[in-house]
């Protein structure tokens, strides 16, 4: 997709795609996420994509994955280029479940519930001194969310606790843990669903 933006980042965690398959034109558990972009104000590339030809219309859903900081008018365009091997019909129809943005005033997606647990690639990276971590939450869960250095050392724990289901910001500022430049980790664990995900950041004073 060609997209152009006036949404910041404290505005969109991600733009995702699904698969809408029940063709309600809503993101809901019966529905499938095929990939998912952080923010950006470029073009999205969903790549890697693969369907079976068939009969019917398949119907996507691209989704704008608000933060609880997500307030006034915002502007989202979108274009699609056909590609050269099939032809696609497509339309375009703006919904305010899949992107609230301009009515949002409280926490963001208060109109999708989240299907999965997803860790977020923090922004910016890399930083200096602090960095914020977005997260997902499927279900009311025990989160947490620590930081390691590159020898497995444990450097702070931001998220430990319960947490219902949404979407979460948390910032890690490295002035109140003293840390040295350098490549770090933070995990996100939910023991009692089995989810685990780990991603690097850098840190560069």
């Amino acid at each position: 997709f060609g997209m152009s933006t006036t949404a910041l980042v404290t505005d969109v965690i991600s733009f995702d795609l699904y698969w809408d398959k029940d063709k309600n034109g809503i993101v809901n558990a019966g529905d499938k996420k095929l990939k998912s972009i952080p923010y950006t104000t470029g073009p999205l590339t969903f790549d890697s994509l693969k369907f079976k030809f068939l009969d019917t219309a398949r119907n996507l859903l691209l989704v704008a994955r608000t933060t609880a900081l997500a307030s006034g008018s915002k502007t989202v365009n979108l274009g699609l280029t056909d590609t050269n091997q099939v032809t696609a019909y497509y339309t375009t129809t703006a919904m305010p479940t899949n992107f609230p943005l301009g009515t949002v005033t409280g926490i963001g997606n208060n109109n999708i519930n989240p299907i999965s647990y997803v860790l977020s690639q923090n922004y910016p990276n890399p930083f200096n001194p602090s960095t914020i971590i977005a997260y997902q939450v499927a279900k009311n869960s025990f989160v947490t969310i620590k930081i390691f250095d590159m020898l497995g050392k444990e450097v702070t724990t931001l998220v430990n606790g319960l947490k219902t289901a949404g979407n979460y910001q948390v910032e890690f500022d490295t002035r109140d843990n003293n840390v040295a430049s350098g490549i770090y980790y933070y995990k996100m664990e939910v023991k009692d669903q089995n989810f685990t995900d780990i991603k690097k950041m850098i840190l560069i004073k």
